[in-house]
């Protein structure tokens, strides 16, 4: 949890209305990327799942009629990071919504869909197009079944977009040792990604005063760095 980057505003023009948000630089670098792959592999309490939402909802204003998927290990995560994160920026923008939880999707009044899915099972990963894919916590799932897993999220990704942009998958993650993450970004890096790194102390401006002192009580120092 090295210092790296400073808070930064980013202000969105969105329906006519500006909405703030108090970002760090990585997570602004990571926002406004326009790789075919982006990784964003970030310490605890960074923001990554808050600025992975965000750019799929910003993809969602600007094409509404393309659908985007958020992708998860467990349906537990989804509950707990999409069904909670999503609703709250969506609330802070102005936009309404319905939550089917059932179906694991958001339906954005006049944006059209997101779409949640796990990838425990990569096997049922099949049957939809989408036209953006943002990958949560690859780590938690086995290297092997992970890579089966972004290959069929890479297949489903392939929804035109009308402007001729290319489709991308992004890759948010805490560091989990050498696994699929580390592979593919690191030393065996994606064709077209790169990587954005972000430490505990670049958010610390969205985080309680006494964060990191509870980290370091309960991490040894290898894991602490």
């Amino acid at each position: 949890m090295t210092k790296s980057g400073k808070k930064k505003h980013l202000i969105r023009n969105i329906k006519k209305k500006l909405v703030e948000f108090n970002i760090s630089q990585p997570q602004h670098d990571f926002l406004v990327s326009s790789a075919l792959s982006t990784g964003f592999v970030a310490g605890l309490g960074s923001g990554k799942s808050m600025i992975a939402s965000l750019k799929v909802i910003l993809f969602k204003l600007k094409y509404p009629k393309i659908k985007a998927a958020y992708y998860l290990p467990t349906y537990p995560l989804i509950k707990d990071i999409a069904f909670e994160k999503f609703p709250e920026l969506l609330e802070e923008i102005g936009i309404k919504y319905v939550l089917n939880k059932s179906d694991k999707e958001i339906k954005l009044k006049n944006f059209g869909k997101i779409i949640f899915r796990t990838m425990s099972e990569p096997e049922t990963i099949i049957g939809y197009e989408v036209g953006y894919s943002v990958i949560d916590e690859t780590d938690n799932l086995p290297l092997e079944k992970m890579t089966i897993a972004y290959e069929n999220i890479t297949s489903r990704n392939r929804q035109k977009l009308p402007d001729g942009v290319l489709n991308i998958v992004d890759v948010v993650g805490t560091p989990e040792g050498y696994k699929w993450f580390y592979t593919n970004f690191k030393k065996n890096p994606l064709k077209g990604s790169i990587l954005i790194k972000a430490s505990t102390y670049s958010n610390l401006h969205n985080l309680p005063s006494d964060y990191i002192d509870k980290l370091s009580m309960i991490f040894p120092p290898n894991r602490l760095k």
